[in-house]
């Protein structure tokens, strides 16, 4: 009896010093972070910059009748004066810092765009932001183009102040991002803008993680794994980025068919492929190919370039256009980077709809695209007869000058509702969630059916369909696997023009009627929708909800848990 009450005392003890010790940690990080609000740690003045340029813009979109010249150089003027008055206070809570960032001192590393908004000619001279602003009033985009960056919110105010009446409205010229989740296109990009200038707008971070991807290059992703390892490492680091898809050669294909097995080969060499899955979707879309494969139908794929030399794109893509540089689309070999997403896009339309012809469209550069340039792709795209536009990109503005030109064209937009992971019925990502009846919002599965751990979700996005490890073309003849809800968005597109082609009148509510309805859909998708290319050929319609147990879905490469998923893997373990 006594061992026993002194085994029970010696485990009361430890017991006790133990939560004395977690007691004793969490009050000390309480404490520290106490302190931390208390002391009020300043934020470098580099991150108060950095944070400033960020949110200042130079670009605005204006809808305005009559002379508004004399409003543009008073909104100029005030607005600099503000930026004036901000930028001398954050120097006053170190001028030296401030002065070593004007004067490009290789001790303190910042972005471009911050010593833009500092100096001028790098002196480190504020006094210059009084000088007569200069401004461009592109009429054609009707565009705004400011020679210095001004706090938007400042400028709109001040230019409605002095032109009351004669603006309809006027709003920055938002950029866009391109939705995928693999970070190879997009450093590639940034590897070729950096080999072709001398821009210091990169920092040691930046240079180190260039390095990294560099020799991740080539890779595999690793496989789905669930371990306690991962659980450790993801608590510890947010994000890792995805390495660029692995290429392989392959020989120019005699026909339509010979595309899909061309594809078809190299994916026998990827372990990854669930190849079960990839017959089903294969499978799939022979069943649409026997009403049509797309014939008489033009697309508008609005992206980033496009190599219109690749093998299996060559015969299928007409009129090419570059917004941006206001020319002909081309395939520069030294700029392959600026290629990967467009391609890889027009990819899985071309081999989905063969006979279609798809029209690529380069507004984006590096990955981002002004507003301006999409409202005048999407008048080029009806310019060259097309009559669905791709657009796997968005972003979180509510851009109403991008929603007037959408809802205006008469043209059917099939739009990616993102890769945040996030609730678009909350947060919306634009233009999959602009509430207007030519939008389509897609989202994505895995090859199992399972949603994607990226993907975002919520009543307002319409339908489903692959995106995860989708195999497709890619620059300089080459194939390759990305993930993201635009590679969801272009096998829609290619759904869309399958009905179109079909002679279907209502092209997105035939989409939406002939879908499959999917379990594990719900509060994920509006009436839990996947694409069916079988039942749109054929308009079978069902309302039967077809039951499915889809492996879960925790990506080792990129969503870091929530404490509670991370409680429900790691219970779920014999530990």
């Amino acid at each position: 009896m006594k061992k026993l009450l002194s085994l029970f005392l010696v485990i009361a003890v430890v017991f006790s010093v133990s939560t004395s010790t977690i007691l004793i940690n969490a009050d000390e990080d309480s404490e520290n972070a106490t302190n931390q609000g208390l002391s009020g740690e300043q934020t470098s003045v580099s991150e108060q910059l950095e944070q400033l340029a960020e949110e200042y813009t130079d670009r605005f979109i204006i809808k305005y009748n009559g002379d508004i010249e004399e409003a543009v150089g008073y909104a100029c003027d005030e607005s600099n004066k503000v930026k004036q008055q901000e930028l001398e206070t954050i120097k006053g809570s170190n001028e030296e810092e401030f002065l070593k960032i004007s004067e490009n001192d290789e001790e303190i590393v910042v972005s471009k765009s911050v010593r833009d908004l500092i100096s001028k000619e790098n002196t480190g001279d504020i006094s210059t932001f009084s000088d007569e602003p200069v401004y461009e009033i592109d009429q054609e985009k009707s565009v705004i183009k400011l020679s210095k960056k001004v706090d938007p919110e400042i400028f709109t105010e001040k230019i409605y102040e002095k032109a009351s009446g004669r603006i309809e409205y006027i709003q920055p010229d938002y950029k866009l991002e391109l939705s995928d989740i693999d970070e190879g296109s997009k450093d590639k990009a940034e590897e070729d803008k950096n080999i072709d200038s001398n821009d210091s707008d990169k920092t040691l971070l930046e240079d180190e993680r260039n390095k990294e991807d560099i020799q991740k290059e080539n890779k595999e992703t690793e496989d789905i794994s669930v371990d306690l390892e991962v659980i450790e490492n993801q608590a510890e680091t947010s994000e890792t980025e995805s390495p660029v898809p692995e290429t392989t050669e392959t020989s120019e294909p005699e026909n339509v068919e010979s595309e899909t097995e061309n594809i078809e080969s190299e994916t026998e060499e990827n372990e990854e492929i669930d190849t079960e899955s990839y017959d089903d979707l294969q499978n799939d879309i022979q069943s649409g190919w026997r009403v049509t494969k797309g014939t008489g139908v033009k697309i508008a794929v609005i992206d980033s370039k496009v190599d219109i030399t690749h093998q299996d794109l060559s015969s299928h893509v007409v009129n090419g256009f570059n917004i941006v540089n206001n020319t002909e689309l081309t395939y520069e070999e030294n700029q392959i980077g600026q290629y990967y997403h467009g391609t890889h896009v027009t990819g899985i339309i071309s081999s989905t709809v063969p006979e279609a012809e798809i029209i690529p469209i380069a507004a984006f550069e590096n990955g981002q695209a002004y507003t301006s340039d999409l409202i005048k792709a999407i008048e080029y795209a009806k310019e060259q007869g097309a009559t669905i536009v791709n657009c796997s990109w968005g972003s979180a503005d509510n851009n109403q000058a991008l929603r007037e030109a959408m809802e205006n064209s008469g043209l059917l937009f099939v739009c990616a509702a993102g890769n945040s992971r996030t609730n678009v019925d909350e947060t919306p990502i634009y233009p999959a969630s602009f509430d207007i009846e030519n939008v389509i919002s897609v989202t994505s599965l895995n090859e199992d059916m399972g949603f994607s751990y990226y993907s975002n979700y919520g009543n307002n996005v319409d339908i489903a369909m692959y995106g995860r490890n989708v195999r497709s073309t890619l620059p300089g003849g080459e194939y390759g696997e990305q993930s993201g809800t635009s590679m969801s968005a272009a096998y829609v597109t290619a759904g869309a023009a399958m009905a179109e082609s079909n002679g279907v009148q209502n092209i997105k509510e035939t989409l939406l009627n002939t879908a499959v309805k999917l379990s594990n859909l719900k509060d994920k998708v509006n009436s839990q929708r996947k694409l069916s290319y079988s039942n749109l050929g054929n308009n079978i319609i069902s309302d039967e909800i077809i039951e499915i147990s889809p492996k879960d879905d925790f990506d080792v490469n990129g969503y870091q848990r929530t404490p509670e998923e991370n409680w429900e893997l790691f219970s779920s373990l014999k530990t």
